[in-house]
């Protein structure tokens, strides 16, 4: 999914989709608001004949309004405008991405990161969408021969920004944002893994290839590097054992050092995974 910065404005833009917020009470955001005048009241109208109040999360697809080059207009449920804060931003940008997967649109412009949202700023405003953006898309198919579902029609994201002057903060914000998404996307695939796959070895794998690519020091703790107490491991650690999944360089299963050495947690030996110890 590709994103883009520009300073747009509601109804003027032929893209697939125009996303615009309603608080309770059916109070038009400034973005809808606008695309509303545009439209002659036509939001209004809708929002009258009772099809959405503005309830947290809720969403309402309008096709071909008048007056909108945008082929659609998608209305985002606030809820009430005194209690919208951080979780509810980044709620209804997932409510967004999910109804916007569910239809044909390719590309769509995001009129969500010009809400107030407390004191945050564009910079946290645009870093959060785009990270609830990228992770409502999320889907684990490393080990299926064939997707399940056909993949969302839904390519680009313009996030809507009020000025010029916001650009470069927003970018800053974007940037922070994707970053923030790699790394849950990698935490993610991680954890969907099966342990015969993502054994210590592979993780420790991973994690030099972290370090290559973003040109970061990573240790990978060797046996031996502290007194290590032997436990006992679940089914899956022990399968991963047989399959050569503990190389010589990684501290495998819930590794307890002895009294003075490092503590590494001991919650995991109960659920039979295989924490990695790896020093960035």
């Amino acid at each position: 999914m590709e994103f883009s910065i520009k300073p747009l404005v509601p109804g003027r833009n032929a893209s697939g989709c125009a996303v615009v917020g309603v608080h309770a009470g059916r109070k038009l955001s400034d973005a809808a608001a606008a695309l509303d005048r545009a439209a002659k009241g036509y939001l209004r109208r809708v929002l009258e004949r009772g099809d959405m109040e503005g309830r947290i999360g809720t969403t309402l697809l309008l096709q071909d309004v008048p007056g909108i080059a945008s082929a659609r207009v998608l209305l985002v449920g606030l809820g009430p405008q005194a209690e919208f804060g951080e979780n509810q931003f980044r709620r209804i940008v997932t409510a967004a991405i999910a109804a916007l997967t569910r239809t044909g649109t390719a590309d769509a412009e995001l009129h969500l990161a010009e809400l107030a949202v407390g004191r945050r700023d564009i910079e946290w405003r645009v870093m959060q969408a785009a990270c609830a953006a990228r992770v409502a898309v999320y889907r684990f198919e490393q080990m299926k021969s064939k997707p399940e579902e056909k993949a969302p029609a839904l390519r680009r994201i313009a996030l809507a920004v009020k000025t010029q002057g916001d650009i470069r903060r927003a970018a800053r914000g974007l940037a922070q944002g994707l970053a923030l998404a790699h790394g849950m996307t990698l935490a993610r695939d991680l954890g969907n893994l099966p342990a015969n796959v993502c054994t210590p070895a592979y993780l420790a794998d991973q994690a030099r290839k972290l370090a290559k690519h973003y040109r970061l020091k990573v240790q990978v703790l060797e046996r031996g590097h502290a007194p290590i107490e032997p436990v006992v491991l679940g089914e899956h650690a022990h399968r991963g054992a047989h399959l050569g999944g503990f190389p010589d360089d990684i501290v495998p299963g819930d590794a307890r050092p002895a009294p003075g050495g490092s503590q590494h947690g001991g919650q995991h030996a109960h659920r039979g995974s295989l924490p990695c110890a790896v020093r960035a």
